[in-house]
């Protein structure tokens, strides 16, 4: 194989990576949690996180996407010294054929820069198709108002629906049987005052 077609090939297998690599980010849910993603992560020798503190992370940061990007980041790291050492290894292996060619031996250049700035592009990308977007008009309030649902007084009770009346004021559960006035909002639970 010459040079062109080995830097070729290189380069169409570093690309092929990097995008099964964001595929698998993208494709998994909040965290990582479950898809293809903590194999992927164990594959590149980084340390494992549980599914608990993968969704706790996302949590903290809004993520409602995707993997971690700061395991993104590390996960394209790996992949870009591997890569690097690759490239060295060519150019050790066609070190005569680099030194008859310039063009060769520029593209071999090229692709070291690429390999080397991959990773920190590809977070900035990654970071940016994952974060929370921003709401306007309807949808901004009703996203809004899935995001702050849980921080209601009630959002964690444990109530059997069965026999627990909803307030229609504010649609707290009652808490107490035998008791038909909210004790969050004071409105009766059977809607007339």
């Amino acid at each position: 194989m010459d040079v062109h077609a080995a830097l070729a090939q290189f380069e169409d297998t570093f690309k092929h990576q990097v995008a099964q690599i964001l595929h698998h980010a993208r494709g998994s849910a909040p965290g990582g949690v479950g898809g293809d993603w903590a194999e992927v992560v164990a594959h590149f020798g980084l340390p494992a996180k549980s599914n608990a503190e993968r969704s706790q992370l996302a949590g903290q940061a809004g993520h409602a996407r995707g993997a971690l990007p700061d395991e993104v980041a590390a996960v394209l790291g790996v992949l870009s010294q591997q890569a690097e050492q690759v490239l060295t290894n060519m150019g050790h292996a066609f070190g005569p054929a680099l030194a008859a060619d310039p063009t060769a031996a520029a593209r071999l250049q090229e692709l070291a820069g690429k390999v080397q700035s991959m990773p920190t592009e590809q977070r900035k990308v990654y970071t940016d198709e994952t974060k929370p977007k921003a709401g306007t008009g309807i949808a901004g309030l009703f996203a809004n108002a899935a995001a702050t649902s849980k921080l209601t007084p009630w959002a964690n009770l444990k109530y059997d629906s069965h026999f627990t009346l909803s307030c229609p004021g504010c649609g707290s559960p009652q808490r107490q049987r035998l008791i038909f006035n909210c004790e969050y909002c004071g409105a009766s639970l059977f809607g007339a005052d």
